[in-house]
């Protein structure tokens, strides 16, 4: 089966950053000396820094900013994601084999714009997008299924006509409850969740090398 249009999820998808950032995240609570519970990437992964630092303030009794949060996650993230981070396993070839016969790709990440840009250059994959979405271009989070029903509006398509790729359980639910494809990929953080991830994708890969006609 193959679509016309593609949706991905950057951060634990196409690129294997997220050992950065859960180091940044848990750092950042840690130094206000939060005791977060295990699964806490899980939580915060699908819904922005604004509201990340919504969710530490209502449950951790903090009180800061999403502009803060990104602000101190930014001086230690933004230079790996500019000279370390790699792409997963296969997603070069893959993203190419979908460009070069004509599929409209998309990334949408609860992440930054300015983290991707750099990435995907010094990786050689920024020329295969159309579209580079942030969650706060929406104004709405990867785990509320209005999000991906808007983005389908954006790209002229229909919902279920979209190859939506991630390794989040709470971003793959919003998406398939919207009539997207969902495929599920493999992330070692994510690792506790593969149970729910395999339930809830149309299909499920370790890793972008045993993915096919998508």
């Amino acid at each position: 089966m193959q679509h016309s249009a593609y949706i991905f999820d950057f951060d634990g998808t196409l690129v294997d950053s997220m050992p950065y950032v859960a180091i940044g995240v848990k750092k950042f609570l840690a130094d206000r000396g939060v005791n977060y519970p295990e699964n806490i990437m899980e939580i915060v992964t699908p819904l922005g820094y604004p509201a990340s630092a919504a969710y530490y303030n209502e449950h951790f009794g903090l009180s800061v900013t999403g502009e803060e949060y990104l602000d101190e996650l930014q001086e230690y993230l933004y230079p790996r994601y500019q000279n370390e981070i790699p792409l997963k396993a296969g997603a070069y070839e893959y993203l190419r084999a979908l460009k070069a016969r004509g599929a409209t790709l998309t990334v949408l990440t609860a992440s930054p714009i300015r983290f991707v840009k750099p990435c995907f250059e010094r990786l050689g994959i920024l020329d295969c997008f159309t579209h580079l979405w942030c969650c706060s271009d929406f104004g709405i989070t990867k785990s509320n299924p209005e999000i991906y029903l808007e983005a389908a509006k954006r790209l002229l398509v229909e919902p279920k006509d979209i190859a939506f790729f991630d390794d989040s359980f709470h971003s793959l639910t919003a998406a398939k409850a919207a009539g997207l494809y969902t495929v599920g990929i493999y992330d070692e953080v994510a690792k506790a969740f593969i149970k729910d991830v395999k339930r809830v994708s149309d299909v499920y890969h370790e890793s972008f090398l045993t993915v096919k006609d998508i």
